[in-house]
């Protein structure tokens, strides 16, 4: 009886294989860096990156309560959430460094002069589908500037720039 009990489990079909799961984590990627620049009258300078997995890494360079680097972490929704503000405020529309745009929320479009002496600037860029886009301006483009006050808030930047004790 055993030698037929050995042909039968020959000629039995072989076990499925199991199912390949690609265990390698996404790795991260910088989406969003925005950078923020010193004025004359003390503004916070800092930068922001943030990555397709959440990853937030800040760099307080001058007048902000933590000088240096420090890393946190935000839910990949809130990282759409933050690159979806920059799309509704028509970023990948924005070409480099300007210094105005057009404000049509009126039904007329006029544009719109943004040129101040003593004003930070914002540099963001952003890497959509392998793409760098990158805009550098003052704080003047109120849809653009709501994004950016949006990622300071969903990063907790307001901890970090604080008040400076100097």
């Amino acid at each position: 009886m055993r030698p037929w009990l050995v042909a039968i489990a020959a000629c039995s079909a072989p076990a499925p294989a199991p199912a390949i799961h690609n265990a390698t984590p996404a790795q991260p990627v910088t989406v969003l860096r925005m950078e923020r620049t010193e004025c004359l009258s003390g503004c916070p300078e800092y930068t922001i990156e943030v990555t397709n997995t959440g990853s937030v890494r800040w760099h307080g360079i001058a007048n902000v309560g933590l000088l240096g680097d420090t890393i946190a972490h935000v839910s990949q929704a809130d990282v759409q959430r933050m690159l979806a503000a920059f799309e509704h405020a028509g970023f990948f529309q924005l070409v480099g460094s300007r210094n105005m745009y057009q404000d049509c929320s009126t039904g007329h479009c006029i544009t719109v002069l943004c040129d101040a002496l003593d004003a930070p600037t914002t540099r963001v860029t952003i890497v959509r589908d392998g793409e760098t886009h990158t805009h550098e301006a003052p704080r003047c483009y109120p849809a653009l500037d709501r994004a950016e006050e949006l990622v300071d808030e969903i990063v907790g930047a307001k901890v970090w720039i604080g008040l400076r004790a100097d």
